[in-house]
């Protein structure tokens, strides 16, 4: 098994990410900040990867370049 990775958001984060799945403009936006807050709440990439019907490598990946564009 994988190592699990977390995510911890801070208030601002967390109501930026809760606008943004509310009020972003397109799916997949929308689909990334309902990813990161579910994933931040202690989700497994693999939870993620059914709930999105996608693979797990895709969550990663979309995790990852999320990550960058933070850093």
């Amino acid at each position: 098994m994988g190592k699990i990775r977390a995510i911890e958001l801070n208030d601002v984060q967390r109501k930026a990410l809760e606008k943004g799945y509310k009020e972003g403009k397109t799916h997949f936006f929308r689909q990334l900040c309902q990813m990161v807050l579910l994933k931040s709440e202690g989700r497994t990439s693999k939870e993620l990867a059914i709930i999105f019907g996608k693979c797990e490598q895709s969550i990663n990946t979309w995790l990852d370049r999320r990550q960058e564009q933070v850093s």
